[in-house]
C-alpha cells in the first residue's frame, strides 16, 4: 500500500514540478515525494514546511523536499490545536505538561517560553505580533500584555466555560457553551454571536469564512466590504482556503478537489490512495499530507475538465444542499422541514407564502431552527409530537394574509392543522425563535386546557375591566394600550390583547428568549409567567424534572436558585 501511494503520489502531483530552472530541477526535486511516518499535519513557515508526525516530531522540509532538521518534543501536540500556529518565520505551539507556549524560529530553534496564568483553562493564543496572550480562565475571555504585565478582560461573568478556537489579526474566535463568537480584540466588539462554528481567514484586503452547519460546511470569500460570494462544491464537501493562492481545497473521501476563487472554476480534481490528512500552501505551491508521504500538487497537471462554475452571489446558491441539512435536522427531531417551493406550496386557503429562494438565508434560517429544538424540553417535545401523524414546518420568504379571509396582513409564524397533521410556517428572519415558541404554543394550547387548571383563572389576572378584543384588531385607544407598558404592564404588547390564547403564545416565545428579564419584572406579567409554566409542567407530567425549561429563566422562583 505505502509503495503504491508513493507511485501515486509520484505520478500524480509531479508532473508539474519542474518549474524550476532546468540546471538545477534534478537536485531541487528529488526529495519529492517525502516518505512520512504517521503523518498528522503540515504547516507552513514562510517557503519551509514543518511536518508533524505521531504526537511529538517535528521535521522541517524546504521546497525541494529535502529534510533540513528534526526536533522531538517532550510533549504531545494536537494538530486540531488552535495554539499549533505558523507565520511567516515562528511556529508556535502550547506544552501542555509545562504549562507554556513555546515559540520556535524558521529553523526550529527555541526562541521562547511563556508561562500560563495560574487561572487559566484550555489552550491560550498568542497574537501575531508575539505581544499578547489571549486566554480563559472559568467564566472570562482575557488579554495578557506580555511588555506592560496589563491583564484585561475581552469578556467577564460569562455563563459557562470559554475556549480559544482561532486567531487571525486582531479577531479573535471563540466558543461559550453552544454559542460560537469572534471578538475584535482591538475595540472588543462582538463581531459574530451564533450556534455554527465560525472560523475565519484574511489576506491583504480579502477575507475567507467557513461556517459549519452540522455535517456540513458553509465556504464564504469576499474583499473588502463587498457582499460574500458562496462556494458551492461539486458535492457536500468540507474545504480548506489557501489564502495566499486565493483557492479552495476541498475533500470528499480519498478525493481533493481544487477551486480557483477568481473564476469560481473547478480546476483540479486528485484521486488519492488512501484517505488525505492535511493540505496546506508554501512558496505559491499546493502540497498535501497523507499518512505516509508529503508531496507537491501540481493542480495543472490533473484538470477536472468540466468547465463549470461552483461560485454563488451571497444568498443565491443552490438549494440543493440546505435540502439535505433539512432532512437531516427533521429526521433528529422526528418531524418534516420544508423549504424553497415545497415549502410554499403548503399555504392555507387565507394565507400565502412567498418563497425563499436564496441558499444563504435559508441556511442560516436551519441554523437558528435548529438552535431552538434544541433548547426544547425532550420529554415534552415528544408528547407534544405523539398525537399527531405529521408535524412540518416551512420556512418561507414572507407570510402574508388575505384580505378576504380577515386574516393579519403579515406574519412572522402561523399554525395550522389539516387532517391528522399540523404545520408550522416560520417567516425567514431574525425573530424566527420567537415565532416558532409562538406557534408551538399553539400546538400545546389544548392539552394545557384540558390536562391542567393552571389556566382556568387566565383572565382574573388581568386588569380589572379588561376584556380582550377577540378579533385580530387590536385595541386602538391610548388607555387599553398602555396595559402593554411601564413596570406594570400586564401584556407583553397590544397583539397580546386579541384573544387569550395570544397572550399566552406571547408570553411564551418571550419568555424563552434572552433580553427579557425587565419584562417579566412585571407583577401581572410574573403570575401569568407561573400560571402557565405550571400548566406545560402540569399537562406534560414534570412537575418534578428538575431542569428549567427555557421559558423558566425570568421565574422569580428559578432566578433566586
Amino acid at each position: 500500500m505505502r509503495r503504491l501511494l508513493l507511485l501515486v503520489l509520484c505520478a500524480a502531483l509531479l508532473a508539474g514540478c519542474g518549474k524550476a530552472a532546468p540546471e538545477t530541477q534534478g537536485e531541487q526535486e528529488s526529495g519529492w515525494p517525502l516518505a512520512v511516518s504517521d503523518g498528522r499535519a503540515v504547516r507552513a513557515v514562510g517557503d519551509r514546511l514543518v511536518i508533524l508526525s505521531g504526537p511529538s516530531t517535528l521535521t522541517l522540509v524546504d521546497g525541494a523536499g529535502r529534510v533540513l532538521e528534526s526536533r522531538d518534543l517532550q510533549c504531545a501536540l494536537d494538530p486540531a490545536d488552535p495554539a499549533f500556529q505558523a507565520g511567516a518565520g515562528e511556529l508556535r505551539y502550547y506544552d501542555s505538561l509545562r504549562r507554556e507556549t513555546v515559540v520556535l524560529d524558521a529553523g526550529l530553534r527555541e526562541l521562547r517560553r511563556i508561562a500560563a496564568p495560574r487561572d487559566m483553562v484550555g489552550s491560550p493564543l498568542l497574537s501575531q505580533d508575539g505581544g499578547t496572550l489571549y486566554y480563559c480562565t472559568q467564566d472570562a475571555v482575557r488579554a495578557w500584555d506580555l511588555t506592560t504585565g496589563i491583564r484585561r478582560d475581552l469578556r467577564a461573568d460569562l455563563p459557562a466555560a470559554p475556549v480559544l478556537t482561532g486567531i487571525e489579526g486582531s479577531i479573535l474566535s471563540w466558543t461559550c457553551g453552544s454559542r460560537s463568537l469572534l471578538t475584535d480584540t482591538g475595540e472588543g466588539r462582538t463581531l459574530y454571536d451564533g450556534s455554527a462554528p465560525l472560523t475565519l481567514e484574511q489576506a491583504e484586503d480579502r477575507y475567507y469564512a467557513a461556517v459549519e452547519l452540522g455535517q456540513q460546511q458553509l465556504l464564504l470569500f469576499g474583499r473588502g466590504e463587498e457582499a460574500p460570494t458562496l462556494l458551492t462544491p461539486a458535492g457536500l464537501e468540507r474545504g480548506r482556503f489557501l489564502k495566499n493562492l486565493h483557492k479552495t481545497v476541498t475533500a470528499a473521501g480519498n478525493t481533493l478537489s481544487c477551486y480557483d476563487l477568481a473564476t469560481g472554476q473547478r480546476e483540479s480534481v486528485l484521486n488519492l490512495d488512501g484517505p488525505p490528512v492535511d493540505v496546506t500552501e508554501a512558496g505559491g505551491r499546493v502540497y498535501v499530507l497523507t499518512g505516509d508521504a508529503l508531496c507537491p500538487w501540481d493542480t495543472d497537471s490533473t484538470p477536472s475538465g468540466d468547465g463549470e462554475r461552483y461560485t454563488a452571489p451571497y444568498g443565491d446558491g443552490d438549494l440543493n444542499s440546505a435540502r439535505q441539512l433539512a432532512r437531516d435536522l427533521g429526521e433528529r427531531y422526528g418531524i418534516e422541514i420544508l423549504i424553497g417551493r415545497e415549502a410554499a406550496d403548503c399555504q392555507p386557503w387565507d394565507y400565502e407564502f412567498t418563497p425563499e429562494t436564496r441558499a444563504w438565508p435559508v441556511y442560516r434560517q436551519l441554523e437558528l431552527l435548529g438552535e431552538t429544538l434544541s433548547r426544547f424540553p425532550a420529554a415534552v417535545w415528544e408528547q407534544m409530537l405523539a398525537p399527531f401523524d405529521a408535524v412540518r414546518v416551512c420556512l418561507v420568504r414572507k407570510i402574508t394574509g388575505t384580505p378576504a379571509s380577515g386574516s393579519v396582513a403579515t406574519a412572522n409564524g402561523l399554525q395550522f392543522f389539516s387532517g391528522d397533521g399540523v404545520t408550522l410556517a416560520l417567516s425567514v428572519g431574525p425573530q424566527s425563535g420567537r415565532a416558532l415558541y409562538h406557534e408551538l404554543y399553539h400546538v400545546m394550547e389544548d392539552r394545557l386546557l384540558s390536562q391542567s387548571d393552571a389556566l382556568d383563572s387566565w383572565e382574573e389576572l388581568n386588569p380589572p375591566g379588561f376584556a380582550y378584543s377577540r378579533s385580530y384588531t387590536a385595541p386602538r385607544d391610548p388607555e387599553t394600550r398602555a396595559y402593554a407598558q411601564g413596570e406594570n404592564a400586564a401584556f407583553v404588547d397590544v397583539y397580546s390583547m386579541t384573544y387569550p390564547k395570544e397572550d399566552r403564545a406571547r408570553i411564551l416565545e418571550y419568555a424563552a428568549e434572552p433580553g427579557n428579564e425587565a419584562l417579566f419584572r412585571s407583577p401581572m406579567l410574573q403570575a401569568k409567567l407561573q400560571a402557565l409554566c405550571t400548566a406545560i409542567r402540569q399537562a406534560y407530567g414534570q412537575e418534578t424534572a428538575p431542569e428549567a425549561f427555557p421559558w423558566e429563566q425570568y421565574l422569580k422562583f428559578h432566578s433566586s436558585q
